[in-house]
């Protein structure tokens, strides 16, 4: 009797194991594009498959050892049943184990991947930072030529157009000079840069600052805020007819918290909205949302929160950090 008791709730156990690995097989199916690990989809299904199948014949092996008679169970069965406990809680463990080291070894991906990212936006930031005072240095090197063409024109009586020459040389380096009167060298270069990239796509770009605080965020970590800031707001404006190109700049301090608020026009055919994440319709599906990824770990690094809206017409950001 009792050993008909014992396959009736080993095979009922199986069937249950069977019924459960097809399930999870079948949802593991229909999710695997949410995914956000990089690691195989089919190492990482056996690992979770081997931990809760070895979790489920544990405590069936402790349940029938419960309701079981020891005096029916034959000799030497009993140690067997126990051997049995000890090693699937081992093999349990060691599939906990692994499935960790993986999960370990994906964020460590993750996290160089962001880094090479970064390394290769500041790169690009030098590089614009370099472009921009070659321009300065080419109209103080060919300032003899400059004033050859305003003298031309003012002995022309032409003074309409030697005032816009005259503006058209004087704008970059009084932009240069409002922007070099911000304390903070890294606002200060990153918010000149952006300027000349806003003004080169006749993007309108209007800056509010207001640092009544010292900042005591990391370069780098203002470097990969503003810089993804930007960049994503003139990619979007770029999308937009260029009379509706506008940025809207807002940095300040509160007490001891650091804010940036950032709105800018964009075309919404060019971006979407799908699961709580926000995503680019450009060809370069690898690099979708690289952008606002690096900021939320920027923002979360410093204990803060970043708020996202989207209108028909206008893309908002919204980040406050604690200045520490």
């Amino acid at each position: 009797m009792a050993d008909n008791t014992l396959i009736k709730f080993i095979a009922i156990t199986i069937s249950k194991i069977i019924l459960f690995l097809w399930i999870t097989y079948y949802v593991q199916r229909k999710s695997i594009s949410l995914l956000s690990i990089s690691v195989k989809t089919n190492r990482t299904l056996i690992i979770k498959i081997t931990s809760l199948v070895t979790m489920i014949l544990l405590i069936t092996v402790l349940v029938l050892s419960m309701y079981v008679r020891l005096d029916s169970i034959p000799s030497g069965l009993d140690v067997l049943i126990y051997l049995f406990i000890l090693s699937f809680t081992a093999v349990c463990i060691l599939s906990v184990s692994i499935y960790e080291g993986i999960l370990s070894e994906s964020e460590k991906q993750m996290k160089a991947n962001l880094l090479i990212q970064q390394k290769e936006k500041e790169y690009k930031y030098n590089q614009e930072i370099a472009a921009t005072v070659d321009s300065i240095r080419a109209i103080k090197h060919d300032i003899s030529n400059h004033l050859s063409v305003i003298s031309g024109y003012i002995q022309c009586n032409k003074y309409d157009d030697a005032k816009k020459y005259i503006h058209k040389l004087y704008k970059p380096i009084e932009i240069m000079n409002d922007l070099l009167d911000i304390e903070h060298p890294v606002i200060s270069s990153m918010l000149y840069v952006k300027s000349m990239l806003a003004e080169k796509d006749n993007i309108k770009l209007d800056i509010d600052l207001r640092l009544n605080t010292e900042i005591k965020i990391k370069d780098t970590d203002l470097t990969i805020l503003l810089g993804n800031i930007l960049d994503n707001a003139i990619e979007a404006c770029n999308s937009v007819d260029i009379q509706n190109r506008k940025i809207s700049l807002k940095i300040y301090t509160v007490k001891s918290y650091f804010l940036v608020d950032c709105i800018n026009t964009m075309n919404p055919q060019k971006v979407k909205y799908n699961k709580k994440e926000f995503y680019t319709t450009k060809e370069d599906t690898l690099n979708h949302g690289i952008g606002l990824k690096n900021i939320k770990i920027v923002v979360d690094n410093y204990e803060g929160d970043m708020k996202i809206q989207l209108s028909d017409r206008e893309f908002s950001i919204k980040t406050t950090m604690i200045n520490k």
